[in-house]
Parts: structure tokens; C-alpha cells; sequence
């Protein structure tokens, strides 16, 4: 059967999990990045170009993170053209596949591989391991972790976090950098992901987990982002009462904040009426929490 087109829908950015949460923490050191099949052929069925461009945005930024941390990003892609017999079992769900017209092959606009940096894997099968030396490449580089994202979250996702966990490679899944046929689909393969192998998390948890020194300066932007004011304004006025920040909004981004890690207490944000004093103290935190003292 041919992909259907695929309608708008709201991606999700975490699930609800009924099981304790692995304690599984992507480093610069150990994690590599995957971008799974984000080609023109897997991306054309989209009905909202919004969505399309919404999803590589967020992509750009595991990317660009992954780049400047030193974290080695691979890039799976399928040939055009394929003959049968290579493509095998798939042409009976899937038809023959890409042609090789020069644009249904090519990685969408705006994601295209660093030749200098990036590495490219053919593609054969749902996994990104199959049949490639994807793992081979993993454990020369000293890495087991593999953050995932892509297209489509049902199948070649989900096949290949499965494939990682079972190589004892620690899958993590970024859900909203995640696309899929429907938001049910795209649900039900995060709640398979999350509870059979790998930890489920979103593009911005993802970015906090692996440059968590360099999220305090980013107080202001989220504070910013919150009440919808420019961050030259936060800037200015330091205030967060006088800028409209109340205790329930406040109440919002301690709960993001402390999901992020940051070492500080809603109790020590109410008693400093300063974002400055806020940046300062958990710059502090941050510094000694690395130096091995406590404070």
C-alpha cells in the first residue's frame, strides 16, 4: 500500500508512564544522534507544511547541539530505485518505493548532512541497524546512547530503539521531534518505546539533559516565552513580579526548571525578587555540583 497523506495533527511532547523512570542520562560522551529517514519522499505525504517545518526545527536544534558538544550524528536514507530483491518483504506493504527522480531521495530542505561531519547510512530495512554497520560505527566511537528522531515514529523508530536496547544501546526518543501518520499512532509508538526500551523525553528536555551548565543563562528566554514579552524587556526590568510573572506562572517554570535539573527551590525563587539573583544562585549550584562540593 502507498503512505497516506497525513492530516495536521498536534504532536505530544511527553507521555504519562505506569512504571518507574529509567535512570538514564544522555552525555555528550556516551550519546550519539540519529536522523531517521527525514527525506522528501517520507515528508511529502504531509498535508501542513507548518508541521513539516515545525519538526525540522526541531531537529536542527538536537543537530546544531549535537555539533557543537561533539556528538557524532548519523543520517539513515533510503536508495531510489531499489530492485526487488534487495527491497524484498517491503514492496508487499509498501510498493516499489523511492524513485530516483533527484528530489524524493534528497534529505528535506534545511537538514542536509555536514560531509564534513555527518555520516549518511543506507537504508534497507525498518531498522537503521540492519544491514548496515550502524552499531560497528557506534562502538568505535565509545557510544551507547542513541537519541532518536524522525520519521516515522511507528515503525522505523520504534524498530530501531528496540534494535539499540537490544545491542545494549540506551535508546532516547525525542517525541516531538518526532513524526508519524496520526497522533494516535504517534502515541501508542512512544507508550510502546517508553515502556519496552528507551526513555521517552522532548526536544527541549533532550537539549537541558546534555548542556545542563548552560541552562541557567537561558532563565530569561523562558521567562520571556512564558508571558510573551521580548527578552530585551526581561532584560531591562529584572522584576519578575513587575514584568506580570505570578506565583502560578512562577509555579509553571520551577516545575520545568526542576524537571531540567536545576538545583534550587521554589521557596529560594519566591524569597529573590531578582532574576539576576536567580541566574546567579543556580550558576553557583551548578559550579560546585561540578566541583564535587555541596552547598
Amino acid at each position: 500500500m502507498a503512505i497516506p497523506q497525513i492530516e495536521l495533527y498536534q504532536v505530544p511532547s511527553h507521555i504519562m508512564l505506569n512504571r518507574p523512570a529509567l535512570p538514564w542520562t544522555p552525555t555528550p560522551e556516551r550519546a550519539a544522534l540519529l536522523i531517521h529517514d527525514m527525506q522528501n519522499h517520507f515528508l511529502k505525504p504531509y498535508a501542513s507544511q507548518a508541521f513539516v517545518d515545525a519538526l525540522v526545527q526541531r531537529i536542527q536544534a538536537l543537530r546544531s547541539t549535537c555539533h557543537d558538544l561533539g556528538i557524532p550524528v548519523f543520517y539513515t536514507a533510503q536508495p531510489g530505485n531499489q530492485q526487488v530483491e534487495s527491497r524484498g518483504l517491503l514492496c508487499d506493504f509498501w510498493g516499489p518505493g523511492l524513485a530516483e527522480d533527484g528530489v524524493s531521495p534528497g534529505i528535506v530542505a534545511g537538514l542536509a548532512p555536514d560531509p564534513q561531519r555527518d555520516v549518511m547510512l543506507v537504508k534497507h530495512r525498518y531498522s537503521a541497524f540492519a544491514r548496515s554497520d550502524l552499531l560497528e560505527r557506534l562502538q568505535l566511537a565509545g557510544r551507547d546512547q542513541l537519541i532518536i528522531c524522525g520519521v516515522y515514529a511507528h515503525i522505523g523508530c520504534l524498530t530501531t530503539a528496540t534494535d539499540a536496547f537490544m545491542a545494549d544501546i540506551q535508546p532516547f526518543v525525542v517525541a516531538d521531534a518526532l513524526g508519524d501518520f496520526s497522533l494516535e499512532r504517534h502515541q501508542l509508538a512512544l507508550e510502546h518505546m517508553a515502556h519496552c526500551s528507551s526513555v521517552v523525553l522532548s526536544t527541549q528536555q533532550l537539549l537541558d539533559a546534555l548542556a545542563p551548565a548552560q541552562v541557567a543563562h537561558d532563565i530569561p528566554g523562558d521567562i520571556a516565552r512564558c508571558l510573551a514579552l521580548p527578552l530585551e524587556r526581561v532584560a531591562e526590568m529584572d522584576d519578575p513580579v513587575e514584568l506580570g510573572l505570578d506565583s502560578v506562572r512562577l509555579l509553571m517554570l520551577f516545575e520545568q526548571w526542576q524537571q531540567a535539573g536545576l538545583p534550587v527551590s521554589f521557596l529560594e525563587l519566591l524569597e529573590r525578587r531578582s532574576i539576576r539573583a536567580w541566574v546567579q544562585l543556580i550558576e553557583l549550584r551548578l559550579q560546585v555540583q561540578a566541583s564535587g562540593a555541596s552547598v
